[in-house]
């Protein structure tokens, strides 16, 4: 019975694979190159480590969040950000934070 339910699975697997062959070949081939598939998700160089450094060394300046974000991830939008309710729901076992109605 096990090896009926295997031979089912491959059969059934390898009708998929020939529907979705035929299915890509009638449409014509517009490969891109991985530089145009990069360019197109956004993604971005590596950090610069010297501006990282001159960032960290320069207090003074009062660089934002945003700004030092940009520096390490170019363009990337920023991470969506959790009010500090969520947080705490989320997190409340790691620390002795309260959330006022406890």
């Amino acid at each position: 019975m096990i090896a009926l339910k295997i031979k089912m699975a491959s059969l059934t697997a390898g009708v998929l694979l020939v529907t979705s062959g035929a299915l890509f070949a009638a449409e014509p081939k517009s490969e891109q190159s991985c530089e145009q598939i990069r360019v197109a998700i956004g993604a971005t160089p590596p950090a610069n480590p010297e501006l990282l450094r001159a960032l960290a060394t320069r207090k003074d300046c009062g660089f934002t969040s945003a700004e030092v974000y940009q520096a390490a991830y170019g363009d990337r939008p920023l991470p969506p950000q959790e009010g500090r309710a969520e947080y705490l729901k989320r997190y409340h076992h790691l620390g002795d934070a309260h959330v006022e109605d406890d």
